[in-house]
This record gives C-alpha cells, structure tokens and sequence, in this order.
C-alpha cells in the first residue's frame, strides 16, 4: 500500500511539474505569438485604398485625339494629385508602382528612406524619415489638410523614373478625399483631364457606357466629339470583357494586373 501511495504520490508530483510546465510553456508562446503579431501590424491599419487612375501616356493619346487646332499636346503630361483629409491624426502610406507592390503597404518592406527614395512613404506618423507630405515638413494629418502632388510626366520612361503619377497606390487610415488631373504641354491647363478618384470598395465589375459620340447623332444636338474609357484592375490577372459597339459581342479581352490602366 505504501508503495502504491508513493508510486501514485510521485506521479501526482510529476504531473503537478508537467502541468506547471505546461501551463508556463503555453504562456510563452502564447506572449512570443501576441508579440509577433503586435510586430508585424505596428503600423496602423488602413481602411481605404486607392490607385491613382488615368495613364499619362493615355491622357496623351486621348488629348491629341480631341485636340486637332491649336498647340500640338505633347510630352511631358503634367500629373496633379490633391488628397485632403477630414480627421485628425490621419496616416497615409504612399507606394510607388515602379517597383512593385508592397505585400502589406501598412507594414512596408521597401520603406522610403533618404537613400531609397522609391521605397513606400508613410505620412502622418510624425517620422520624416520615413516620408512626409510635399510641403508639410511635420509630418502631422489633421482635419482640412490638403496634399498636393505635382510632377511632369514623360510617358516614355515612365517605368524608369520614380514619380508621382498614374498607378500608385494610396491607403489611408481615415477617411481622405483624393482627386486627380493632368494636361499635356502645349495647350497646358486650356486642354485637360480630371477625375474624382474612388476607393477600391466603391468599384464594380459591370458598367454600361451612358454617353457617346452618336448620342444623338446630329450636328445640331451633338454634345460629344469624344469619348472613352479609361479602366483599371485593383488585382491581378482581372479579366476584362469590352462591347464597344453594344452588339452583345466582347469584341475586346485583355487581362490587367494590379493598377494596370486600359484605355478605349
């Protein structure tokens, strides 16, 4: 009977050590695991996602398409992109597409930096560092403030030259308004184009074209020379089915990846 009382003692000990172990063991790994999360989302999550529409070398072509008097539209376009915030203490992470998209744009892994200044910006944390807004050296989002990114564009070497223009990435932790325009050289601001700019959650899959050039078809009534669409995929391998002439035919099919633009 001793035997047995201290056989079980023992193993009542030992289950007791184990058990504490255990309990230590899940303890740990369960910090090391919350540590490794609150590491990798140290950044604040954003909540609204942009590309910034309209190729420059489609606003070319569109603008030397409808401007046949006057200034020839030319190379460079001139990229204007206004972003005002409407909350206090709003970030903004800015990823540039020449170089690739970043997995996760809040926590980046080709961050901006004075030696890397094609790396993803983020804007508003108080680390200038790591990027500011043009003209706002403190780095600090408030309510009512406005953004401004303004560069020329050469549509030519687009992919080379790390600018502000058309594909970009935008995400913001609050809510941001973002507009965007652009006009060649030549008949510059006289000869342009504008858009207002809507959130990945506010786009669609299937649009039907409201307006045309032979809508109505008289002189008299006419109200436009041109018109075109300009389309733009927010993953990769979007498909994209066209029926320019509304037969029921998609005469057009083309994939685009992520902020790929498509210009009919």
């Amino acid at each position: 009977m001793k035997t047995q009382t201290t056989f079980f003692s023992k193993s009542l000990k030992a289950a007791v050590k184990i058990n504490a172990f255990m309990r230590f063991l899940m303890l740990f790994l369960m910090l090391g695991f919350s540590h490794s999360v609150i590491s990798a989302q140290s950044n604040p999550v954003p909540v609204q996602f942009f590309y910034v529409p309209l190729p420059e070398d489609q606003i070319l072509q569109a603008l030397q398409t409808t401007n046949t008097n006057g200034s020839a539209s030319t190379n460079p376009v001139q990229t204007y992109i206004s972003i005002a915030a409407i909350a206090d203490n709003t970030v903004i992470y800015y990823d540039q597409w020449e170089n690739g998209f970043e997995p996760d744009i809040a926590n980046p892994m080709n961050l901006y930096s004075g030696g890397n200044p094609g790396g993803t910006q983020i804007w508003g944390d108080g680390n200038s560092a790591n990027g500011a807004p043009p003209g706002i050296p403190s780095d600090i989002i408030n309510s009512g403030t406005v953004i401004i990114l303004n560069n020329p564009v050469t549509t030519t070497s687009r992919q080379s030259v790390i600018d502000f223009d058309v594909s970009d990435k935008i995400a913001a932790t609050k809510t941001i308004s973002v507009a965007r325009s652009g006009w060649t050289t030549g008949p510059n601001t006289l000869l342009a184009d504008a858009i207002e700019v809507f959130d990945t959650d506010n786009w669609g899959k299937s649009f039907v074209v409201p307006v045309g050039e032979n809508i109505p078809n008289s002189d008299s009534f006419r109200i436009f020379n041109y018109t075109g669409l300009s389309i733009m995929a927010s993953t990769n391998n979007t498909n994209v089915q066209i029926d320019a002439d509304a037969n029921g035919s998609f005469e057009t099919n083309i994939n685009l990846n992520e902020g790929q633009g498509y210009l009919v």
